[in-house]
């Protein structure tokens, strides 16, 4: 096996010739990973290395959704947008519901963080509406209308909220 990406980096088989050793093996009550963020590295440079990331194997939706996180979380949610609509466009049939559920938090918080509340409650409506159970659209929503005095709306969701999901610990 060797590591992969550019960035968040990720296990994977070595090309050896032999196709039975790209079948799937199950490795998980026989080694322990850890797996930690290197802090003495310069992190200026990490949208570029999740960008390269996407360049490596443009078909690994993860290193998108990477690069769309980085956009967000470093004050470019427009890049983040068009990054996330990407994703819905080239990998939803992929996805499963709860991946698709968070891929709407995220474009959702991209949208609300590019002042655009309309869409961004959109996407948590349509988070919602894939896998009910999925926290984190209900916050979206409930902060959305609660920071525009929809006081009654607010209530309504975070009722709701509590009706259908539940507190993961992991």
């Amino acid at each position: 096996m060797r590591w992969a990406g550019a960035v968040h980096e990720h296990l994977t088989f070595m090309d050896t010739g032999k196709r039975e050793f790209d079948k799937f093996i199950d490795l998980r009550d026989k080694i322990t990973l850890h797996h930690y963020a290197d802090l003495t590295k310069d992190r200026k440079f990490y949208i570029q290395l999740a960008e390269e990331r996407i360049k490596e194997n443009p078909d690994d939706s993860q290193a998108y959704i990477l690069v769309g996180n980085e956009y967000r979380a470093k004050g470019y949610p427009a890049k983040a947008v068009m990054i996330y609509q990407e994703v819905l466009n080239k990998f939803s049939s992929e996805m499963n519901t709860v991946e698709l559920a968070a891929l709407y938090y995220a474009l959702g918080d991209a949208y609300y963080k590019d002042k655009d509340a309309v869409n961004a409650m959109v996407a948590f409506s349509h988070g919602i509406a894939l896998h009910k159970t999925y926290r984190d659209n209900y916050y979206g929503l409930a902060i959305i209308l609660i920071n525009n005095n929809m006081l009654e709306a607010t209530v309504g969701v975070v009722k709701e909220a509590l009706r259908n999901t539940k507190q993961e610990f992991f």
